[in-house]
């Protein structure tokens, strides 16, 4: 009987060395070795930190979109109602004949621009009796008071129509001053009769002869007398003098008469002491 008891004693230790321990009592034996407490109760519960609610973050402000530029208005008109345009203008003779056959018939054929520039050409070559001028793109430009590139547009149509011909480049100071145009325009017989005129021989010896009379005509350039060129000498040395010593008084009484004498002296001109007085009197 005895044996069989310790039999069961021996089993019974061995299968609770084989059995593993629960979390409890593993933590029993923890809490004995540490000499915290009792056995059986459960490890306290470690209140965890109450988490904190997450900052918020600044909400960066959103950027203002720039409104899109307005267009530019244009710039206002000078308000030219109270003022006389024509009376403003400069008062010149001169003017230019342009035959009906252009202003009615060629120039309706063209666009407005070329227009501008033909008659800007017709009046520098045929305007001074000739049929070509010599101009250059800017000015052409100021004067028809448009731009350079609707000069070019407007040259190519004119080239095109066979109304004007580039013939030379003009040169200056090592730069093109402007361009040489042949300018073509409708016959004119009032024209060809003017040119008729002015080239016949008859033309050229009554001009000639009308030159030649105005030069015998012509009263003949005043000579000073002998007796006046000794003064005008002797008082333009004065004056010069006078006038480097500021115009003074006591230079004029003392020391002027001396300086005079001495510098017609210097010159080799003659002189009077009668000349010398009456040139001299102003200055005292």
């Amino acid at each position: 009987m005895t044996s069989r008891r310790q039999r069961d004693y021996e089993e019974g230790l061995k299968r609770q060395a084989e059995r593993k321990p629960s979390s409890g009592e593993a933590g029993a034996v923890l809490r004995k070795i540490m000499g915290r407490g009792a056995s059986d109760e459960s490890p306290a519960t470690v209140a965890s930190p109450a988490p904190h609610p997450p900052e918020a973050l600044p909400l960066a402000s959103p950027t203002p979109v720039a409104s899109p530029a307005a267009p530019a208005s244009p710039a206002p008109l000078a308000d030219l109602r109270g003022v006389e345009l024509l009376a403003a203008l400069p008062q010149s003779e001169r003017f230019l004949q342009v035959p009906h056959a252009i202003l009615d018939h060629l120039l309706p054929m063209l666009s407005p621009f070329a227009q501008l520039v033909y008659l800007r050409l017709y009046r520098l070559s045929h305007g001074f009796g000739s049929d070509s001028c010599s101009v250059s793109l800017p000015t052409l430009a100021a004067k028809t008071a448009i731009s350079e590139r609707s000069i070019h547009r407007s040259l190519a149509e004119l080239e095109s129509r066979g109304l004007v011909a580039r013939t030379a480049h003009v040169f200056g100071k090592g730069k093109p001053q402007g361009v040489t145009y042949r300018v073509a325009a409708p016959a004119s017989p009032a024209r060809e009769a003017r040119a008729a005129t002015v080239a016949s021989p008859a033309r050229a010896a009554s001009i000639k002869e009308s030159s030649k009379q105005k030069i015998q005509s012509a009263p003949a350039p005043r000579s000073e007398p002998e007796e006046e060129r000794p003064m005008f000498a002797i008082r333009l040395r004065a004056a010069r003098l006078f006038e480097a010593h500021n115009k003074s008084a006591e230079y004029a009484a003392r020391q002027l008469r001396a300086d005079v004498i001495a510098g017609l002296i210097g010159e080799g001109l003659a002189y009077s002491p009668a000349d010398l007085d009456a040139a001299l009197e102003p200055f005292r």
